[in-house]
């Protein structure tokens, strides 16, 4: 089950994008809006000045109309404060429009299906500094900024991709089968190699309760992750308390190093956890699955085999969400001359490499909202694939981080190509040179 909602697309709007894109009208109505405060304001004075009681200070009748005035026009624009950058997130469901300023917001939300079409337009078309999108609802216009950063055809194409109909120059819709739909036997076939021998796939039948990857053990995977993090709050949170009880005692050098050092105990274990939270989970759950394979008789792979590569796999259905364990199994792969070879918590396999249709790298966003260079943003999994007696046989490979190498895009990409390129190394060339141009009509 997935945790959160993924945003397909996020970005800040130009700053005062809406009062910049209003009409004469709509500012002939704020001018109006502000006179009449001014009034209003103007004339609660001036009954001051003029003996009734309104509990106010006594002011000549040119300093109450400025009084008025500048009241009327502060009140408005202090109101416009909220509009001086909107957060703009595009989800499966609707494109929302988020603003606020202190405890004054503002929201707007357009569900997808209630779009009619939505009209995007490039800096140079609309004559702006700015990319504009007009979404027409049926309950009206919403006008949407678009900044340099973001590309109109990637704009355009998410919302292609959701069923809305999409207007932008010189840009035509790619239809694309998403990543993490299943695949057919047929789909594979129609670029697949000629192959010979089918893999085969052993299930372990065992209770949900006595594998590796049990509830316990990904609770405890949990808490070794985020452990260190609630640790370093708790200490952080120790040492400001401290520093408050004894401020008396200390001077200002020494509140100011105490408070400094309560940060510190909080930033550098996240740092830390963002780098490398994943590798102490990923070496326990190694070591039990090397416990596990040695009482396992008729095992086919030797879990000490310094040849033979640690992998989780994890089902294109998990692909790019938020969960506490999105593999489905773990264990350990080895590559011979003829086959590939895997002994996991749940199955095990032995394909021939003759027998493989597919042997692709595939790069999924874990938020398709993400610019390229956030390194938490992308996924590698080498999938396999080959024939086996019931259809089509897939298994999506991910490395899981058990060195020292930090968890980001350049080493996950790296590890995957990889082990990619040692399986190839096997195959005679021809059927290595096809895949080499299979990889290259791969969406990464």
């Amino acid at each position: 089950m997935a945790i959160f909602k993924r945003n397909l697309m996020r970005w800040n709007e130009p700053i005062f994008f809406v009062p910049r894109m209003r009409t004469r009208s709509e500012w002939r109505g704020k001018i109006i809006l502000a006179i009449v405060v001014a009034v209003v304001m103007s004339a609660g004075l001036m009954a001051a000045r003029f003996g009734i009681d309104a509990g106010g200070p006594r002011l000549s009748v040119p300093l109450a109309i400025l009084a008025g005035m500048g009241v009327g026009v502060l009140l408005v624009a202090v109101r416009e404060l909220v509009w001086f950058q909107r957060d703009i997130s595009i989800d499966e469901k609707n494109i929302t429009c988020f603003a606020n300023a202190g405890m004054m917001t503002a929201l707007t939300t357009v569900p997808l299906a209630g779009i009619a079409r939505v009209i995007i337009q490039r800096p140079e078309e609309c004559e702006l500094k700015f990319g504009l999108m007009t979404v027409k609802a049926l309950n009206g216009i919403v006008l949407v900024g678009i900044p340099g950063s973001v590309a109109c055809e990637k704009l355009a194409q998410v919302l292609h991709d959701q069923g809305v109909t999409v207007e932008l120059k010189d840009w035509e819709p790619v239809t694309i089968r998403r990543s993490t739909a299943p695949m057919t036997l047929e789909e594979v076939e129609r670029t697949a190699p000629r192959v010979t021998g089918m893999a085969r796939i052993w299930e372990f039948d065992q209770p949900a309760d006595q594998r590796v990857l049990s509830r316990p053990v990904i609770i405890c995977c949990t808490v070794i992750s985020l452990g260190p993090l609630v640790a370093a709050l708790i200490s952080s949170i120790g040492i400001w308390i401290y520093t408050w009880m004894h401020r008396a005692e200390l001077d200002t050098l020494s509140v100011a190093l105490w408070i400094g050092g309560g940060f510190g105990c909080l930033v550098v274990p996240f740092v830390l956890v963002a780098a490398w939270g994943d590798h102490l989970p990923n070496l326990w759950i190694r070591s039990l699955m090397r416990i596990r394979l040695r009482h396992r008789p008729d095992a086919i792979i030797d879990s000490e085999d310094t040849e033979s590569h640690y992998i989780d796999i994890v089902p294109r259905k998990n692909w790019g969400k938020v969960m506490l364990m999105s593999n489905s199994d773990s264990g350990f792969l080895k590559i011979t001359s003829d086959a590939l070879l895997y002994e996991g918590d749940a199955e095990r396999w032995q394909v021939p490499l003759l027998s493989l249709m597919g042997c692709q790298v595939e790069k999924v966003s874990r938020n398709p909202g993400a610019p390229d260079t956030d390194e938490g943003a992308f996924s590698y999994y080498l999938v396999l694939q080959a024939k086996s007696r019931t259809g089509l046989w897939e298994a999506p490979i991910m490395l899981p981080p058990v060195t020292l190498a930090p968890s980001n895009n350049r080493n996950r990409e790296r590890m995957a190509h990889q082990l990619r390129n040692e399986i190839l190394e096997k195959l005679p060339e021809a059927r290595r040179d096809h895949f080499k141009n299979l990889q290259q009509q791969v969406n990464v």
